[in-house]
């Protein structure tokens, strides 16, 4: 990701199976300012790591449970994307 002066942004991976985060981790190894961990989103303190962005590949029921402790961990203006399933609200 590049912000608008065009500098690369860090991606953070965040994974809760341990046997996906390694398959993750392999596939961006030796990308710059690219990493997996292994955590649970709706428990990670997504400031502290400086998310401005968060892309969600859950079901909607996972969606609608995320999207509450999204709405508390992110700042205004920080976007959600979500793969295939609607998520209506705006933060």
């Amino acid at each position: 990701m590049h912000d608008r002066a065009g500098e690369c942004r860090t991606a953070i991976g965040i994974e809760l199976d341990p046997v996906q985060v390694e398959a993750a981790s392999s596939t961006v190894e030796g990308l710059s300012n690219t990493s997996i961990i292994q955590g649970d989103m709706a428990t990670l303190d997504l400031r502290a790591l400086g998310v401005t962005h968060a892309f969600a590949f859950l079901s909607p029921a996972g969606n609608e449970m995320l999207l509450p402790v999204l709405q508390q961990n992110l700042d205004v203006g920080a976007r959600l994307v979500t793969c295939s399933f609607p998520l209506l609200v705006c933060m």
